[in-house]
């Protein structure tokens, strides 16, 4: 089976009757940064080899990682294809990380118009837990809860921000537009894959 064959059946079997609803659920989520229709369609077409962001993208709106789109075809994983996976946490909101063999954890977190991530924190005995992230496309609020309170910064494209995993945490994207946050979780042995 061709990679292009793959990802038509996938297309079909996640419930996407055409292919153009298929692409205006990509548009949507990568809004100005989403691949072409064109490079779409060559791609599913064989006429060129969907890698990089094409694979990346087209991946991410399956809500499944590289891996799992190349495996049973001719496109073999490639060792420097660094992607390990996509972690959904609802139809809003999810995850794509990349490498394990590095003594952290880098992803981007994608969050639909509305999308919020599960609360979530590191154990309290896990060592040196450290998020930092930022945000490359749109807005995101992250949300830190303690026993006694809430506490909620929102943050622009550009910025950044570090804080302790040990905190109950969630990020939340309150507008109209989709957010793409850029996540490293340090150290890995924290991270719960």
């Amino acid at each position: 089976m061709t990679l292009g064959e793959k990802i038509r059946q996938m297309i079909r079997e996640a419930g996407h009757k055409t292919l153009e609803g298929f692409y205006t659920h990509l548009a949507d989520l990568f809004e100005d940064k989403a691949i072409s229709k064109r490079t779409l369609m060559r791609a599913l077409k064989g006429k060129v080899v969907a890698r990089g962001q094409t694979l990346n993208q087209i991946a991410l709106t399956l809500g499944v990682g590289t891996s799992s789109v190349r495996e049973g075809t001719d496109a073999e994983v490639s060792p420097e294809d660094p992607s390990e996976g996509v972690f959904t946490y609802n139809d809003k909101a999810a995850l794509h990380t990349f490498s394990h063999t590095l003594p952290f954890v880098p992803g981007k977190l994608v969050l639909k118009a509305g999308g919020r991530t599960s609360e979530e924190q590191d154990k309290a005995d896990a060592k040196d837990s450290v998020k930092w992230f930022m945000v490359q496309i749109g807005r995101v609020t992250l949300v830190l809860k303690s026993a006694l309170s809430e506490e909620r910064k929102t943050f622009h494209k550009g910025e950044h921000f570090a804080f302790n995993a040990r905190q109950m945490h969630s990020f939340l994207n309150d507008s109209k537009s989709t957010s793409v946050v850029l996540i490293v979780h340090y150290p890995v042995q924290n991270y719960n894959f």
